[in-house]
């Protein structure tokens, strides 16, 4: 079993609330116009075509941060499968069912402050809810990592694997712009 990750202070300080017209914020600052971008001009109509659905993070009564769940299918390869489902013949499928963070962003005033780790905390209770409740196959949390020191090293904080098979090497010999990531909800035991 992997070890637990530490439940950051400010937890019980922190808001979350489902984006609506009411609370959408007329500026967000987080040091990545793409990011900034989305929450202000995207978001929204995501939400009514049911594509993705916003999360605002409050903190001392303002946006802190967001993040953005869709549903997602991964690829594990045969060594992946055997990591996490042990040696199981039936559970070879092609695909593997995940809950996708579309989005995250941390305002930068908010930063460093353990209130991404919070909104990973919070996104996983949501995926072990969809577990519980038994109406909904999820098995992991999956994620396209911008390829930077801060996201990688955020993420892999947090226990995510880079996905082997979702990552093949590129033809052009480029280097890509996200990496794709996973975290298994309940580690095979």
């Amino acid at each position: 079993m992997r070890p637990m990750i530490e439940i950051p202070a400010i937890f019980n300080d922190l808001l979350f609330k489902g984006l609506t017209d009411e609370n959408l914020p007329v500026t967000f600052n987080c040091g990545d116009k793409d990011l900034e971008d989305f929450l202000l001009e995207d978001a929204g109509w995501h939400a009514e075509l049911d594509i993705a659905h916003t999360t605002l993070i409050f903190y001392q009564n303002k946006v802190a941060g967001y993040f953005s769940l869709l549903m997602d299918a991964i690829r594990l390869n045969p060594s992946e499968r055997s990591d996490v489902f042990g040696t199981e013949p039936e559970l070879r499928y092609r695909e593997y069912p995940a809950l996708k963070i579309g989005r995250l962003a941390i305002a930068e005033d908010c930063q460093r402050k353990g209130i991404g780790t919070c909104a990973f905390l919070y996104i996983l209770g949501l995926a072990q809810s969809l577990q519980t409740q038994r109406e909904i196959g999820v098995k992991f949390i999956s994620v396209d990592a911008y390829n930077n020191e801060d996201s990688l090293r955020f993420y892999k904080r947090c226990k995510f694997e880079v996905g082997i098979a979702e990552n093949p090497p590129r033809k052009d010999g480029r280097t890509p712009g996200t990496i794709s990531m996973y975290y298994d909800i309940r580690p095979y035991e």
